[in-house]
């Protein structure tokens, strides 16, 4: 498939699938088109040595009011909806096998808490 983007023209690779979801492009071509792009180097926020589970604890312990309950807001909010457009409704995204017990635990510790 041809494709033009800023000037500069594509050929890209696509697939034919029946499906009710918008089309969408691959990492690699978003990357190509400049649609995105990846930081070449990491920076580091904190400046003080700790591991991970340290840092993980001093951010919980120095924030522990966004940590509590089920992440309602504090107050009352106020959402706008296009009622022209019709509903649409996503498949629920796979959880990767590595982590689907965790998930599954985290889940049960929510239903016992609320």
């Amino acid at each position: 498939m041809y494709c033009t983007h800023k000037g500069v023209e594509f050929t890209l690779p696509f697939k034919i699938i029946k499906t009710t979801q918008a089309p969408l492009i691959s990492r690699e071509i978003a990357i190509k088109m400049d649609l995105i792009s990846v930081a070449a180097e990491v920076h580091h926020v904190r400046d003080i040595q700790m591991s991970n589970g340290e840092f993980e604890d001093k951010i919980k312990t120095e924030y522990k009011d966004l940590f509590k309950g089920l992440g309602c807001l504090p107050r009352e909010s106020h959402v706008e909806i296009d009622r022209t457009l019709p509903p649409i409704k996503h498949q629920a995204r796979k959880i990767a096998v590595a982590i689907k017990q965790e998930v599954k635990d985290k889940l049960q510790d929510l239903e016992v808490d609320n």
